[in-house]
Order: C-alpha cells, then sequence, then structure tokens
C-alpha cells in the first residue's frame, strides 16, 4: 500500500496564532473593501457620468493604499519578533565562546533516518555544528507564496555544539543540484517537507541583513536552485555534511573535489 505523504500544515494553533488569525482578517477586509469599487463603476456604466469613474479610480488606489499600509505594519512586528530571535541566537553562540567575528548560516545533516538542517558557524578554522536551533512557524500561505517567522529553540539552543576542523573535513561536489537534492531526500524519507528545508537558509540571511518581512516564494526559489550546486563531506559517524552554495561561500573558501575525483581516489 502507497504510504501517504505528510502534508503542510498551517500552525493556527501555534504561539503566533494571533498573528495567523490578524493576517487573514487583514487579507479579507482588504477584499472587501476592494470589492465595493463595483459601486461607482455600475453607476458610471448607467449613467455615463465620468465623475463616478473618477471616483471609482480614487477609492480603488486608497483602498490598495490602506491595506498595503496594514499589511506593511503587521510586517513590521514579525520583523520586530525575529530581530529578537536573532539577538537571543547571537548570545546563544557568545555563550558558545565564538568570538563575535564568527560566520554563520544553515547546512543539511543526512542520516539513514533523517535529513536535517543544522546551524553552523566558523570561526577561524573551527565549523561549530549545532541542531535546528531555528524553528519554523507558517503564519500564513496564498498562491504558494507563504510568510514564516523564525523562532529559537531553547532547549536546543542550550546544547552544546559539536567542534569539526575544517582542515580534516574533505568536501567533494555532490552530484545533484540543490532542487533535486532536497526532492530526492523529501521521496526517499517520505516527507514533503523535507523539501521546505531550504526556507532556514534563506530566512537567517534576511534576518541577519535587517531586511524587510515579506512572503517567500517557495516555487521561485526552488526554481533557481536548479543549476545551483552542492557540496557534502562525511562526518566521523557516517552522518553527511551538506551545504548549498550559499552556505559554501560563506563558510568554506577552499575549492572541493568533484565527486567523479573522490570517487576515483
Amino acid at each position: 500500500m502507497k504510504q501517504q505523504r505528510k502534508q503542510l500544515e498551517f500552525q493556527v494553533n501555534g504561539p503566533y496564532r494571533d498573528y495567523t488569525l490578524r493576517w487573514v482578517r487583514l487579507h479579507r477586509e482588504n477584499n472587501q473593501r476592494l470589492l465595493l469599487v463595483l459601486v461607482p463603476t455600475v453607476l458610471y456604466m448607467f449613467t455615463s457620468n465620468a465623475v463616478f469613474l473618477l471616483i471609482g479610480l480614487c477609492y480603488l488606489a486608497l483602498a490598495l493604499l490602506y491595506g498595503k499600509r496594514q499589511q506593511g505594519k503587521l510586517l513590521a512586528e514579525l520583523a520586530v519578533l525575529e530581530q529578537k530571535s536573532l539577538e537571543r541566537l547571537e548570545k546563544g553562540m557568545d555563550d558558545w565562546g565564538i568570538p563575535p567575528q564568527r560566520r554563520f548560516t544553515f547546512g543539511y545533516r543526512r542520516t539513514e533516518e533523517s535529513f536535517q538542517p543544522v546551524l553552523l558557524c566558523r570561526w577561524e578554522d573551527t565549523l561549530y555544528l549545532s541542531g535546528k536551533i531555528l524553528v519554523k512557524n507558517c503564519i500564513y500561505g496564498v498562491d504558494g507564496q507563504m510568510l514564516y517567522l523564525l523562532d529559537v529553540d531553547e532547549q536546543a539552543l542550550a546544547c552544546q555544539p559539536e567542534l569539526l576542523p575544517l582542515s580534516e573535513l574533505k568536501w567533494e561536489r555532490c552530484p545533484l543540484c540543490h532542487q533535486d537534492l532536497l526532492r530526492q531526500e523529501g521521496i526517499r524519507l517520505n516527507d514533503f517537507l523535507v523539501i521546505e528545508s531550504f526556507i532556514y537558509g534563506v530566512l537567517l540571511e534576511e534576518m541577519k541583513a535587517g531586511s524587510n518581512k515579506k512572503l517567500l516564494h517557495a516555487s521561485w526559489h526552488l526554481t533557481q536552485m536548479r543549476k545551483e550546486p552542492v557540496y557534502q563531506t562525511l562526518l566521523s559517524n557516517g552522518d553527511t555534511l551538506l551545504l548549498s552554495k550559499m552556505a559554501w561561500d560563506l563558510l568554506t573558501p577552499e575549492q572541493p573535489q568533484t565527486a567523479e575525483k573522490a570517487g576515483g581516489k
């Protein structure tokens, strides 16, 4: 019997339930306001009075502007929450004893039973490997665009990371591109959410840059990853650590071997 794949569930009853409900309410109210533009439009059709057409156009512009402003306020609140999460994450890395000049991002850890985003931090010749650390909360989604909020997993942050000397890691280029890797792992584990693992790295970089909060178009990002290379190294316990091109450029400037060359040695 074919197993049923896991489906994305909105965290309506999660810790950010109020933000989900507020966003849904804003979306509904925006639609209701836009429907009212039909009134002057119908009057114009019956009377041919250009005044009604002008009224309709002015109302439409004001309705769109007001809706965008209200959504912007909510996005700004979420951005403040994420910056507080980033501050807690930075403090946790301070507690690990990593100097402020560190570089950090997300990579992937593959085991026989799982494929997980993991936080990676580099200082000098040491790579600090921890767990997921950040929790992805789905606030809202429409037409393939999702609104996510990253929060800190305090319990995971309290755990000490693994220390990996970079000089001992042997990197090679993965034969699969970033998009195919996520798809293959999702199929292997029968877990649809594995394909969304890239979201952690994208959102973390936006948080670090202090970018304005916005909806994430998952399909667009996956399309961009169609030719993006991935680099991998085997850990001492048999797990595989993988880095996207973005993470590779940030953490390890060394040139990896190709998969063919690594296999021929």
